[in-house]
């Protein structure tokens, strides 16, 4: 069976690439590799956009890649604005909302660094309840980067997360820390993007079945400190965790029970729209896995098998597809495996 093999990016749109650049540099720890224009047929016919072009910056932090997309204001002369959609930063328990997990060693310096001055999604850095096997003891703060997507600050306890997170120090963050750590040494890298989504079954299929990633764990959250963190009132969630077949970064499933009366998916997605996130993800046999995704009613949005240029992506073949919660994805292969 094709699947999912590692996660290669994670991306979103901004109105200024080389400002988002420069703040995700400064205040979380990232460097930056390249940046780069695309534009052409080949792009237009993956994204279904006409004359579609743009600026892509791509940031590094530990082994993980950000990609921050800007569009052309002039790539279709009728839109008014390239970025349109619903409004930045939806709610948690909204199917649109999404968000990366950013791994630091020390929460509470990291959290001073520029983050704490940013617009606050959770109450104030929260620390994850014992009673709760899987999270307890984990501390975890939300917030909005400058066009206005969700990201979260997280420190694993000893014992919990991937090994290569574990440090040998106290679970708890240095709140009056006597040293300031270098950035290198205070960010580690990305543990996983996590999406909302409104059936945990039917997620579990497309991401499980369909692309073969596993599932690595799962976990009920609520109480007053998913509430803080949320920026919600009376938290309900189940949390599946979802790995890729190598290792690295992977995907966490929300599936809000509470609050009720979050947005549903978007009605009609487009890349341009100001919420969009996209998983960049490798896959051991795009054309077979195309093939079947044709005839799979969970996969939406599905576009052609498009021949992509050197240095747009980690193979020279890709499609794009949505997930039922319109959540997008970039698939790529070498057109020769």
């Amino acid at each position: 069976m094709s699947r999912i093999q590692h996660i290669s990016s994670i991306g979103h749109n901004c109105r200024d690439a080389t400002k988002s650049s420069q703040w995700y540099v400064n205040t979380l720890g990232f460097s930056e590799l390249d940046g780069q224009l695309f534009g052409g047929e080949w792009l237009a016919e993956l994204l279904n956009i006409p004359r579609a072009s743009i600026e892509r910056r791509r940031l590094l932090l530990g082994q993980e890649t950000l990609e921050l997309w800007q569009f052309d204001q002039g790539f279709a002369a009728e839109a008014e604005e390239p970025l349109k959609g619903p409004p930045p930063c939806p709610a948690g328990n909204d199917a649109s909302f999404q968000h990366i997990c950013v791994v630091t060693r020390d929460l509470a310096e990291a959290f001073a660094l520029g983050a704490s001055h940013s617009r606050q999604i959770s109450s104030a850095p929260q620390r994850l309840p014992d009673w709760n096997p899987g999270a307890g003891g984990i501390w975890a703060v939300k917030f909005q980067d400058p066009d206005g997507h969700p990201l979260e600050l997280l420190q694993f306890p000893n014992g919990k997360g991937d090994p290569r997170w574990q440090q040998p120090t106290t679970a708890s963050p240095k709140l009056h820390g006597q040293q300031q750590p270098s950035k290198n040494s205070l960010f580690l890298g990305l543990d996983h993007t996590a999406i909302s989504i409104q059936d945990t079954e039917r997620s579990l299929e497309f991401y499980g079945s369909i692309l073969g990633m596993t599932v690595a764990g799962q976990g009920h959250n609520h109480g007053p400190e998913q509430d803080g963190m949320d920026g919600l009132i009376g938290t309900d969630v189940l949390i599946s965790s979802l790995r890729p077949a190598e290792k690295g970064m992977g995907i966490e499933l929300l599936n809000y029970r509470k609050p009720e009366g979050g947005q549903c998916a978007r009605p009609d997605p487009q890349a341009t729209d100001t919420v969009e996130w996209r998983i960049g993800a490798v896959v051991d046999d795009l054309v077979t896995l195309h093939h079947r995704l044709l005839s799979e009613p969970l996969a939406q949005q599905l576009g052609p098998l498009v021949k992509v240029p050197a240095g747009f992506g980690p193979g020279d073949l890709a499609c794009q597809l949505r997930d039922p919660d319109a959540h997008a994805l970039l698939l790529f292969a070498d057109s020769t495996s």
